[in-house]
C-alpha cells in the first residue's frame, strides 16, 4: 500500500503540504488508475499494479484515521506501508527515502504512528523548502509552488515517481542506495558508455551516448546496466563474444 499525506479538497489542491497527494497522482496516471471515495475508511483509494493508492480523506493532522484501519482491514505488515510526505527540512528539490523514523515534527507522520502503532513503516520525504521568513510557516506549506519552482517541482515529482517504481522493484535499501545520493541539483545528465567487445580474433569499440533527465527516466538508466552486466555474463559463458564496460563518463548540466 502506498500513502500521500495531503489535505483534501480544491483548496489545498497544489500546495506544498500535498505533495504526497501530488506524487500519487503521477502515479495512478501511470497505470491508468482512477481514485475511488472509501467513506467508511476516510480516504481515496485507486488500485495499482498488486498495491493499492492511498489519499487520506481527513486532513492531515488526523492522517492516521484512515492508514490504521486501512492496514488493518488488509492485514498489512506496517513495513508494507510506504508513506509520501513533505519535508520542511529539505530544499525543493531533493527527495530521501527512509527505512523507519520519528515523526521529526510531521503532524501527518505522528498521526500515523498513533494509529498504526508503530513507527517503522517506510517513507519518501519530499522536500519544500523552509519559508522565507519566522513565523510563516503555515502560509508556507499551505502555499502554492511559486512559478519560477514549477520546472524543478516537475523534475522532483518524477524523480519521486522512478524512486517509488524501484523501491517496489529492488526494495527501499537498494532505493535508497540509489536516490539519496542523486545530486540535488542535477537535472539533465549524459552518460556515455564505452563498450569492447570480441568475436574471434577481432575486437571492436562502441560507445553508447543515452541523455535523461533525472525524474524522468531514472529507472531505464539502470536497467540500461542491468542489461549490460548480464550480456556480459551470458556472453562471457557461452559464446566467444564478449562485452566489457570499460569506463563510464558522466556530464552533467546544473539547474542555475
Amino acid at each position: 500500500m502506498i500513502v500521500g499525506l495531503g489535505n483534501p479538497g480544491r483548496t489545498y489542491e497544489d500546495t506544498r503540504h500535498n505533495a504526497g497527494f501530488m506524487v500519487l497522482d503521477r502515479l495512478a496516471a501511470r497505470w491508468g488508475a482512477v481514485f475511488k471515495a472509501d467513506r467508511q475508511r476516510k480516504c481515496e483509494v485507486a488500485a495499482g499494479p498488486g498495491v493499492l493508492l492511498v489519499k487520506p480523506s481527513t486532513f492531515m493532522n488526523e492522517s492516521g484515521l484512515c492508514v490504521g484501519p486501512m492496514m488493518r482491514f488488509f492485514k498489512l505488515d506496517p513495513r508494507s506501508v510506504f508513506v509520501i510526505h513533505d519535508e520542511v527540512d529539505f530544499p525543493l528539490g531533493v527527495i530521501k527515502l527512509r527505512e523507519k523514523g520519528s515523526a521529526g515534527g510531521h503532524n501527518g507522520i505522528k498521526s500515523l504512528i498513533a494509529h498504526m502503532g508503530t513507527q517503522e513503516f517506510p517513507r519518501l520525504r519530499f522536500g519544500i523548502g523552509q519559508p522565507r521568513g519566522k513565523g510563516e510557516m503555515i502560509g508556507h506549506v499551505l502555499g502554492k509552488f511559486r512559478p519560477e519552482e514549477r520546472e524543478l517541482l516537475d523534475v522532483t515529482l518524477g524523480k519521486a515517481e522512478d524512486a517509488v517504481l524501484y523501491t517496489m522493484e529492488h526494495g527501499i535499501t537498494r532505493a535508497g542506495n540509489i536516490f539519496n545520493a542523486v545530486p540535488n541539483n542535477v537535472k539533465t545528465c549524459f552518460f556515455i558508455i564505452l563498450c569492447t567487445y570480441g568475436i574471434g580474433n577481432h575486437f571492436y569499440i562502441t560507445v553508447f551516448f543515452t541523455p535523461f533527465q533525472c525524474g524522468k527516466n531514472c529507472c531505464e538508466y539502470f536497467k540500461i546496466f542491468d542489461f549490460i552486466r548480464c550480456v556480459k555474463s551470458v556472453s562471457e559463458r557461452l559464446c566467444p563474444i564478449y562485452m566489457y564496460c570499460v569506463h563510464i563518463a558522466t556530464y552533467m548540466r546544473l539547474i542555475p
